[in-house]
């Protein structure tokens, strides 16, 4: 079944493609359409998440993930910068809170920000099937070598 919206909801890209903006009044389950994420866009959350207590880490690592989002849902809609959020890239959200000096990659704590940043990544872009529940995690035990 096609989702049939009104005129107001649709924006036009520079190729003729016609977007829905999701207003109000029309709603559909969250998808995750990320802008490309850059490996600054990592240590730059994972940088925003060692600022903040090791209690808040897992919250604040979904919060700026959902406001990259809004922001890139923004900018498909609107075409300009979410007020708030920027450019729809998690660089940018990250941006938004205090930010520790970038640590050498031997610090455990960084790892472990690090590590926080891509399971989430990996979550949000893993097909429903795999959501939750039904992902397949393969330890580091179980690796083997050719």
């Amino acid at each position: 079944m096609e989702l049939v919206l009104p005129p107001a909801f649709l924006w036009h890209d520079r190729f003729g493609d016609k977007i829905p903006c999701l207003g109000p009044q029309v709603t559909a389950e969250p998808l995750w359409r990320p802008s490309p994420v850059l490996p600054q866009d990592v240590t730059t959350l994972a940088r925003a998440l060692l600022a903040q207590p090791l209690c808040r880490r897992r919250d604040l690592c979904r919060d700026l993930f959902d406001a990259a989002e809004q922001a890139a849902d923004h900018m498909r809609c609107r075409n300009q910068l979410h007020p708030r959020w920027g450019n729809g890239t998690l660089d940018a959200a990250a941006r938004t809170m205090p930010l520790v000096q970038e640590p050498l990659w031997h610090d455990p704590e960084f790892i472990d920000s690090l590590l926080l940043v891509l399971v989430e990544l990996k979550l949000r872009l893993a097909p429903a099937a795999e959501k939750p529940g039904t992902t397949k995690i393969v330890r580091a035990s179980s690796w083997t070598c050719p």
